[in-house]
């Protein structure tokens, strides 16, 4: 019986971290990729280098222009890390098993 909640246990606080890594994945590079599309939408016309459309960027906008469209990444991201974080710990016992190799 404990067994069966420690494993509950340990898929929960898995998910937890792929939960909380999709964010934080998220938010740290979201405004590098406004910047990108900033810099792809006025390609041919304006070549800025990517630290002054970010510094223009924020100027017109603020805070909310360089985090724009970041809730629609959130939920993309934190479904695919919730699912890869529990599943990571399985591959590598399955991988470690299958080539006899020591786990740790």
């Amino acid at each position: 019986s404990s067994g069966i909640n420690a494993e509950y246990g340990e898929s929960f606080r898995d998910t937890f971290a792929g939960v909380n890594g999709g964010i934080a994945a998220v938010y740290t590079t979201q405004p590098l990729d406004t910047t990108k599309s900033q810099n792809a939408k006025h390609f041919p016309i304006n070549i800025n280098p990517s630290y002054k459309t970010l510094s223009k960027t924020f100027q017109q906008e603020g805070i909310r222009g360089l985090y724009a469209g970041s809730i629609p990444a959130v939920l993309a991201n934190v479904g695919e890390s919730a699912t890869a974080f529990p599943c990571l710990w399985e591959n590598q016992y399955c991988h470690a098993k299958t080539n006899q190799l020591q786990i740790s």
